[in-house]
């Protein structure tokens, strides 16, 4: 323990003694993982498949590229993973099931305000595409549903947080923050009149992570 001890404190020693890189200008590649949530707009409220669980949680990875410009504004591109929702059944539909999994590719601006040689916090936005697909098995008294469906959509990426550089040598910003991308795309669904069904839905995926990057 007293080693441990000792050894952040020198960690939190050299931190307050070292020279930071702003990152003011050049390239960086980095990356994310977080949590995501979903909203369907009240979609499969009334899903066949809803005897059971709808599972609006999953979890997210991104990709990501961009140039400083300069401390105050940066582009950036960015794959984004937004995880697979979940809608199983239970009792006599326990084989049945709804997989909805969504990613997007942005482009986007950030909005960088220093708050000193360390912090800096940022505001983003940004538009791209979405792509959503689908995986249905279901199986009752005269219907059987088994399809995989696949659709994208123009998306707009909106996003907020802060980003921590580290000792200049090591080229290395952490970043917590926030996205929420808001596209429309097409849905199926099994009605709970066993009628299978596609419609428009707008949708909303809320992204909470914790990434790094490294400036060329």
């Amino acid at each position: 323990m007293k080693l441990l001890i000792s050894f952040t404190f020198l960690f939190f020693c050299s931190l307050a003694n070292a020279e930071y890189t702003s990152q003011t200008e050049g390239f960086y590649v980095g990356g994310s993982w977080g949590l995501t949530q979903y909203e369907d707009d009240g979609f499969f409220d009334d899903s066949v498949v809803i005897g059971s669980s709808f599972d609006d949680d999953s979890v997210g990875l991104s990709i990501f590229g961009g140039y400083n410009v300069n401390k105050w504004l940066s582009v950036e591109a960015g794959l984004t993973v937004l995880g697979v929702y979940y809608e199983d059944g239970e009792g006599a539909n326990d084989d049945d099931y709804t997989d909805t999994a969504a990613s997007a590719i942005t482009v986007s601006a950030l909005a960088n305000i220093p708050m000193g040689d360390v912090v800096s916090f940022y505001l983003q936005g940004g538009f791209g595409i979405a792509l959503i697909t689908q995986e249905i098995d279901y199986d009752d008294t005269g219907i059987n549903v088994e399809e995989d469906e696949a659709d994208t959509a123009p998306a707009a990426q909106l996003g907020i947080g802060f980003k921590l550089n580290l000792p200049a040598k090591s080229h290395t910003q952490l970043r917590v923050g926030y996205q929420r991308f808001i596209f429309e795309s097409e849905l199926s669904k099994v009605t709970l009149s066993n009628t299978y069904v596609t419609q428009d839905v707008d949708q909303e995926i809320d992204y909470f992570f914790f990434g790094a990057s490294f400036t060329f």
